[in-house]
């Protein structure tokens, strides 16, 4: 018993000094299945902007909008200087944002997001794509964030 006890406070205490010999690099380079990514550089890592819509142990369920936008045409007239004077403009019409409305697009399953978001939370992420989940009937694209990378001291 007392073989089994030391050689596991060995192991415990092994395990400990092993992780006080790493540090975490900089927040832009992620590991996303065992593959070191700088998320600066790489062009299949994007940025999305959306509501949590399901919390769930292995990630969250964000549901991703589109911004449909109306614009209309407003004339503007000028201040009738002489042509071609400093500060002088003539009449024209302007383009104006009259209405905006954010659309439902569809829904992405992210992994290893850092902070924990709750239900109908908006957020910005940056992922990669890693594959499909199928939750409750509905294929999703799974999009990983990484985990930090760590490297040795």
């Amino acid at each position: 018993m007392k073989n089994l006890l030391t050689l596991l406070f060995t192991f415990v205490s092994f395990a400990a000094q092993s992780q006080t010999n790493f540090a975490e690099s900089v927040p832009w380079f992620r590991d996303v299945n065992g593959q070191l990514y700088n998320t600066r550089l790489a062009a299949h890592w994007m940025v999305f902007n959306g509501k949590v819509s399901k919390v769930m142990t292995n990630g969250i369920v964000l549901q991703l909008f589109k911004t449909n936008n109306v614009y209309e045409s407003v004339f503007v007239r000028g201040n009738g200087g002489p042509a071609g004077a400093f500060g002088s403009t003539s009449d024209r019409n302007v383009r104006r944002l009259a209405s905006s409305q954010e659309v439902p697009e569809r829904k992405i399953f992210v992994k290893n997001s850092e902070t924990n978001y709750v239900d109908g939370e908006r957020m910005n992420i940056k992922a990669m794509k890693t594959g499909t989940i199928k939750i409750e009937d509905e294929l999703l694209e799974i999009w990983d964030c990484g985990t930090r990378h760590r490297v040795a001291k």
